[in-house]
């Protein structure tokens, strides 16, 4: 987008009765949280969000981030204003890496959830085990202790298998 165009997301209408919520999140390699918080806000009484990351090869290739004064970071209070999300029970997120971006949304997503009880992540085909460890105990030390987390990884190409970090 160019520094010309409107924040479109302001004229979007409330969105009263969704109970599951499913996203392609397509970022190229812009920041996202701000545009997700705007829809969450619409739709508070939202019960299960499914978020799909899609990853393109040349975002994996080349991991670079837009400019401060791009479009993609408006509103820029998303990450310091509050949101209850008092009915989401239910999150599944696949195809994550674990970016910068990612990790600050999904720590919002996990205060704003206050009575959350399942998280599902599925890590990205091209994230190790060794990152895919260091990033669930990050989660983990986001999450609730009445929320129960689950991992999963690829082993091979199609085989996704569930995650489970040591300690």
């Amino acid at each position: 987008m160019s520094d010309h165009q409107r924040y479109l997301m302001e004229d979007m209408p409330r969105l009263p009765y969704i109970l599951f919520l499913s996203i392609n999140v397509a970022a190229n390699e812009h920041s996202f949280g701000a545009s997700l918080f705007h829809v969450l806000r619409l739709c508070t009484g939202v019960r299960k969000l499914t978020l799909a990351f899609d990853v393109s090869t040349r975002q994996l290739e080349a991991q670079t981030t837009c400019s401060l004064g791009c479009i993609c970071h408006q509103p820029p209070n998303w990450k310091t204003d509050e949101l209850l999300l008092s009915h989401l029970v239910i999150i599944e997120i696949s195809a994550w890496r674990g970016t910068e971006n990612e990790v600050a949304f999904v720590e919002r997503l996990l205060n704003w959830a206050t009575v959350l009880k399942e998280m599902m992540i599925t890590f990205h085909q091209s994230v190790t085990e060794s990152n895919a460890e260091d990033l669930c105990q990050t989660l983990l030390s986001f999450s609730r202790p009445e929320t129960c987390m689950k991992f999963y990884v690829y082993r091979g190409l199609y085989a996704k298998v569930p995650y489970v970090p040591e300690g």
